[in-house]
């Protein structure tokens, strides 16, 4: 029992040190640049930057538990969840105001076009990360056991 509680934490503690560094990553990677009447809505403001963040964390700990577990409709009821929330938050992408963005449809088409691919991006990115994160958590929890197995055959522990 005591051999599985340490490869949890080692597991777990792999994927999170990793996943605290998926928002570089999502920098990195979606680098669209919002118009300036569209800035409010940056997730990289101090007032979007926390939720994603925290939400980030527990997916991680939430796909480990469910692949360490062997219980993938967990992982995959919170994917379920997650696309249908977000189906709604994007159904108001394209019903925005026309006088909050551009009086030109071009431009605007344009600039809703930018804010739509840039939460796409990151939602996308942002899931596709954290199950890297998790499948190299899993790795070293497995690794953890084989080690303590082959020590304790050879009399270390």
């Amino acid at each position: 029992m005591i051999t599985y509680s340490i490869a949890i934490i080692f597991g777990s503690a792999a994927a999170l040190g990793f996943g605290l560094l998926c928002g570089r990553f999502l920098t990195f990677t979606v680098n669209i640049t919002l118009p300036p009447d569209y800035q409010y809505l940056d997730p990289q403001t101090p007032e979007f930057r926390r939720g994603g963040f925290w939400l980030g964390l527990m997916e991680c700990m939430l796909f480990f538990t469910s692949f360490w577990l062997g219980e993938h409709v967990l992982a995959g009821g919170w994917l379920i969840f997650k696309v249908a929330a977000k189906w709604a938050v994007w159904q108001h992408v394209t019903r925005m105001p026309s006088d909050r963005i551009s009086n030109d449809p071009k431009t605007d088409l344009e600039f809703r076009s930018k804010v739509g691919s840039l939460q796409l991006g990151r939602f996308l990115n942002g899931t596709l990360y954290n199950g890297c994160c998790v499948v190299i958590g899993y790795v070293v929890a497995r690794v953890v056991l084989v080690w303590i197995d082959y020590m304790r055959y050879r009399g270390k522990f």
